[in-house]
């Protein structure tokens, strides 16, 4: 019987799991860490025999992949990933956190990944890499000759391992690579280069290989796939990506809301920083919403600092739930969290919905709108401790441990 927390490495599953497992007809070489399949917008594919799983803003790769490389006489594209189909373009960054990767061997590796096309391995070009080893340090792999194989790179010390946080960033033709120990502050590796034959549109994602015939895995959480002006945040693992104009939440999350001894501000959030001035606009389409909670939230946020939840002031939030209605709420007493409420029931009140928030100095006037063009006003909200200019995007919160996806639209600024 298995009990308890038990951390699993290495493949060394305790023999109880391993029983469950056979019983279930698992394969014992690829046995994922999150069993639950990969979901829209996201997909999965490998060169390898391999798994894949996601759980939220949780991901899982595991396979046997001989390696990623192309130099010295190699030709090897063996890989597991999970991806966003066409979300990577100029101004583009995909950012994730490696949580955990098997030792299979010195160089197995797993990071993030741009590539023209990612099912299309040993060929596609456009293809760049930034990855953690077990012993050789972070990573910054790439294709220099857009042959379909990553054949430089530049290595930091071996002392950086996971937990990780990688970054790919594109500017036109060119990419740059970074990484962080804590998701705020990230270090460049190497220079920044340009990669032929990168196609306007490309995939992002994450992807791992085992550089091994003995199969492991690599955890990720907090995949973040967003394009300039927009940056990504969240207070809870969530994955957050942009692809065709559509902006993709992923994510559980207790609440946003103050009441009696609890303080919740669990949400993600694609946004753009000291967008909203003193007289704006801030206009989106919610277009679909996961039902995990009559009281689940998805729409715009305002606030001074979006990235500093449970403390950042100018905290305001307009948003479609499944069973409540269109909800305004905001920080009444500059403590930064949520705990005023003006609720509008009705007809058009859910997704998909337009949203609306009209700023006038301290003011806030919320309104909804089944076409984006007849609108009806929610209430209006006074913002506490807010700066002049204030960051302004989208969120979502699930209400309740159980995932789901919010998907938005047509965001703007005025």
């Amino acid at each position: 019987m298995v009990s308890g927390t038990v951390v699993v490495s290495n493949g060394n599953w305790p023999p109880a799991a391993k029983t469950v497992m056979d019983n279930a007809g698992i394969q014992p070489l690829y046995r994922p860490l999150t069993t639950d399949p990969v979901s829209s917008p996201y997909s999965a594919y490998s060169s390898t025999p391999a798994n894949t799983g996601q759980s939220g803003g949780h991901f899982t790769i595991t396979d046997a992949g001989a390696d990623i490389r192309g130099a010295g006489g190699q030709h090897d594209d063996e890989y597991g990933t999970v991806f966003r189909n066409g979300a990577a373009v100029d101004g583009t960054s995909v950012t994730a956190r490696v949580d955990n990767l098997d030792n299979t061997n010195d160089w197995a590796k797993a990071g993030v990944v741009l590539r023209n096309d990612l099912t299309d391995d040993g060929s596609s070009a456009g293809y760049a890499a930034v990855v953690v080893t077990p012993k050789n340090g972070v990573s910054f792999q790439r294709d220099s000759d857009a042959d379909g194989y990553l054949d430089q790179f530049t290595s930091t010390a071996s002392t950086v391992k996971a937990p990780v946080w990688v970054r790919l960033t594109r500017t036109a033709t060119q990419v740059s690579a970074s990484y962080s120990a804590d998701g705020s502050t990230f270090t460049q590796v190497g220079s920044t280069v340009t990669l032929p034959s990168m196609a306007t549109t490309q995939d992002a994602g994450v992807i791992h290989t085992a550089h091994s015939t003995t199969a492991g895995s690599a955890t990720f959480s907090n995949l973040r796939i967003v394009t300039s002006p927009y940056k990504a945040y969240s207070s809870i693992p969530a994955a957050v990506s942009q692809s065709g104009g559509v902006t993709s939440l992923t994510s559980a999350g207790i609440d946003i809301w103050r009441s009696g001894t609890a303080y919740d501000d669990e949400y993600s959030a694609a946004y753009q920083t000291e967008a909203a001035g003193t007289s704006s606009t801030v206009t989106v389409r919610v277009t679909s919403q996961d039902k995990t909670n009559n009281w689940a939230k998805a729409g715009l946020m305002l606030r001074n600092n979006i990235a500093s939840a449970g403390s950042s002031t100018g905290y305001l939030v307009l948003a479609t739930t499944p069973g409540n209605g269109i909800a305004l709420q905001s920080d009444s007493n500059g403590d930064g969290y949520l705990d005023t409420n003006t609720i509008k029931t009705g007809s058009a009140t859910v997704a998909p919905v337009w949203l609306r928030l009209v700023r006038s100095g301290t003011s806030v006037t919320g309104s909804y709108s089944a076409d984006g063009t007849t609108w009806t006003t929610v209430g209006t909200a006074t913002l506490t401790g807010a700066n002049s200019t204030l960051d302004a995007g989208m969120f979502s919160t699930a209400h309740a441990g159980t995932i789901g996806t919010a998907n938005f639209s047509q965001f703007s600024v005025s």
